[in-house]
């Protein structure tokens, strides 16, 4: 599993929002934080969202994301590698992928 940093640009509407999120639960990709805040006098949201799933799922899922009603813009980078921490399995070991 590899980490992400999204970044995405919809318009002001908490449908849009509730469709980036179904469409990551959908592809199965991990959540790890999200932060939405308005941008342009108000009229967008710029959420950023730090996931975590395999690299084909990951971008499967930005495209779709991309070509949703409402979404202006999508950029996603991976994380640093082999910083990511299992955190189901307790042992504090760096994840491998």
């Amino acid at each position: 599993m590899v980490r992400y940093r999204m970044t995405v640009l919809t318009e002001r509407d908490t449908i849009v929002l509730m469709r980036l999120v179904a469409c990551l639960v959908r592809h199965r990709i991990d959540i790890r934080t999200l932060t939405c805040n308005s941008v342009v006098n108000g009229s967008l949201y710029l959420s950023e969202l730090d996931v975590r799933g395999q690299a084909d799922r990951v971008r499967r899922a930005a495209k779709h994301i991309g070509a949703l009603v409402g979404v202006v813009r999508l950029d996603y980078l991976p994380t640093v590698a082999g910083t990511d921490i299992d955190e189901r399995s307790g042992s504090g070991n760096p994840d491998p992928s």
